[in-house]
């Protein structure tokens, strides 16, 4: 994935989600009110692109996903889901200024709604709690787990035990390697997390697409506000993974 430079305009609205924490007019609205809203505001620009039939499923798709942060997140999550959508729809193929042509107009277009009273009968029903969740080791015990016999309840139980084994091994080596490169400890967990996502992705993947996906996931966790040498650092020395960033456009 290449670097991605904003127009000004887009920069200057990221930046300023972030430093006024601000949120769409939406959010906490359900998606069969917000939808409609920015669709009517994105259709005739879309329409006007001439883009093909299959392009134009993944435009739509890029803008219910952007419909949907804004719905669901503000500050400084929605400031890096926008950074981060535009970035990943980019490198599929589509167009990188009709992508933030679209996010400056559904911006704007719910920007105008501030000065109208919104339904209360579309804000999203809060979800209830749930019971707390058990562990898999309980569940076990429990006997909520479906087993056919001991020999296959014992090697659920040392797969479990040898994941926890493996966490605690990443875990081990992202605490040394973020430590020789000056972070924090505060940032472990986010550091931390970064790494389980690309041991996920090691365990799934294989050659030339595990060292993109994993690419993917540096330029994620980058626009998350992570420092970038120190991804790089732990696919490296944690992992002997090279991103593949593929050619230069």
């Amino acid at each position: 994935m290449r670097p991605l430079e904003l127009r000004p305009e887009l920069d200057r609205l990221v930046q300023r989600i972030r430093k006024e924490y601000l949120a769409a007019k939406v959010y906490g609205y359900r998606h069969d009110y917000a939808w409609p809203i920015a669709w009517d505001a994105v259709r005739p620009v879309l329409d006007s692109a001439r883009v093909s039939v299959s392009q134009h499923t993944n435009y739509v798709t890029f803008l219910k996903q952007l419909v949907k942060s804004l719905r669901y997140e503000h500050s400084n999550r929605l400031a890096q889901d926008i950074v981060i959508l535009v970035r990943r729809w980019r490198d599929l193929g589509l167009d990188l200024e009709l992508l933030q042509n679209f996010v400056l107009i559904v911006w704007r277009t719910f920007e105008v709604l501030r000065t109208y009273e919104l339904p209360e009968a579309m804000l999203q029903s809060v979800k209830k709690k749930g019971r707390p969740k058990r562990s898999y080791k309980q569940a076990m015990k429990d006997g909520a787990v479906p087993v056919a016999d001991e020999s296959l309840k014992q090697q659920q139980v040392r797969n479990y035990t040898e994941a926890i084994d493996r966490n605690r091994e990443v875990s081990r080596t992202v605490s040394r390697i973020i430590r020789g490169l000056g972070v924090p400890g505060s940032e472990f967990v986010r550091y931390n997390s970064f790494a389980f996502r690309v041991d996920r992705v090691v365990r799934k993947q294989g050659d030339r697409t595990l060292a993109m996906e994993v690419a993917n996931l540096v330029d994620q966790w980058d626009a998350k506000g992570l420092r970038r040498e120190v991804l790089l650092a732990i696919c490296r020395d944690g992992f002997r993974i090279e991103p593949d960033y593929g050619r230069p456009a």
